[in-house]
C-alpha cells in the first residue's frame, strides 16, 4: 500500500493546479493509497506507525525537501527504535512547489518522472548523512556562520569571510568539470564530502549573490565517514534538507545503504 503525506501547504491556490494534475496521474496509473494531511501539529510518528500495521510499505512525501525531510526522519526513527518490526520499506518524493534537490537526487524534478518512477517502483540504495546521531539528510548539510572541518588532530576552514561549509552526499554545485571535481558526490559509495565553498559575486542592481550553490566557487573538499563541524558558537544553524538549530560540536557521519528510495530509470549517480 502507498502512503502519500501531503503538506498542508500544497492546498495554497498557486499550487491547486499541480495537486490536481497530481491526483490525475495517480488514479491513471494505479496509484491508489492513504492519503495523510501534515501540519505542524500533526503526530508524524502516530500516523507512520498506524500506516504499517495497515499494510503501508511505500512511503511518499508530496511537497518540498522539508516535507521529505520530515517523513524519512520519522520513518527512519521508528525503524532505529526497533518499532515497524523487520519489514524493508521504499520511500519516495512527489515534488510540489521550490526547494526539490532531493527529488532531483532521485532523477524526479517533476511530476511526471515522478509519478512514472513511482509506477515502474525501480529502486537504489542510498548512503545517508546522520548529525548528532539524530537527523538524517539525504543531500547536504550546510553550516552558516564561523565553522570548521573538525578532524582527528587538526581543522580546517577558509582564510576568507563569506564562506560556507557543506558535508555533502549529492552534488549540490552544478556542473562539476569547472572545479575538476567530476568523481566526487556519489550517492552509494559509502562516503560524504566536506566542501568549502564561497559566492561568486555577480554584479547588478542589488550587487547581491544568487542564492544557489551552482553560483559558488569550490576552494576545498574532503572525502570522509565522520568528522566534527566545530563552531566559536553553542548552536549552529544548518541546512540538512530542511533548517535546523544544532548545538556545537556538529558529529557528522556516513551511514552506508540506509535508505532505499524510488528513482527514475536514469539521471542518478
Amino acid at each position: 500500500m502507498y502512503a502519500y503525506f501531503i503538506d498542508d501547504w500544497t492546498s495554497e491556490r498557486k499550487h491547486l493546479r499541480a495537486v490536481d494534475s497530481l491526483d490525475l496521474r495517480l488514479t491513471q496509473n494505479g496509484l491508489a493509497g492513504r492519503k495523510i494531511k501534515l501540519n505542524r501539529l500533526h503526530d508524524l510518528d502516530a500516523s507512520v506507525r498506524d500506516l504499517v500495521e495497515n499494510g503501508a510499505r511505500t512511503f511518499v512525501a508530496v511537497g518540498n525537501d522539508a516535507t521529505a525531510s520530515r517523513l524519512l526522519n520519522s520513518l527512519l526513527k521508528l525503524e532505529d527504535a526497533g518499532q515497524l518490526g523487520a519489514r524493508k520499506y521504499l520511500f519516495a518524493v512527489l515534488p510540489i512547489g521550490e526547494g526539490q534537490q532531493i527529488a532531483r537526487s532521485f532523477g524526479c524534478a517533476g511530476l511526471e518522472s515522478a509519478v512514472l518512477a513511482l509506477k515502474n517502483r525501480r529502486t537504489k540504495l542510498f548512503d545517508l548523512g546522520l548529525l548528532n546521531k539524530r537527523h538524517y539528510f539525504i543531500t547536504a548539510a550546510t553550516f552558516y556562520g564561523r565553522a570548521a572541518v573538525g578532524f582527528l588532530s587538526y581543522s580546517v576552514s577558509s582564510l576568507r569571510d563569506d564562506y560556507e561549509i557543506s558535508v555533502c552526499n549529492t552534488n549540490i554545485f552544478g556542473d562539476l568539470k569547472k572545479f575538476g571535481q567530476q568523481d566526487f558526490f556519489n550517492v552509494s559509495d559509502g562516503t560524504l564530502e566536506a566542501v568549502i565553498s564561497y559566492p561568486i559575486l555577480k554584479s547588478g542592481f542589488w550587487g547581491k549573490a544568487e542564492d544557489s550553490k551552482e553560483n559558488y566557487n569550490i576552494e576545498s573538499v574532503f572525502p570522509l565517514v565522520q568528522i566534527t563541524i566545530q563552531s566559536p558558537a553553542k548552536t549552529i544553524k544548518v541546512l540538512a534538507d530542511a533548517e535546523k538549530e544544532l548545538s556545537t560540536p556538529v558529529a557528522v557521519e556516513v551511514v552506508p545503504a540506509r535508505l532505499e528510495a524510488i528513482v527514475a530509470a536514469a539521471g542518478v549517480k
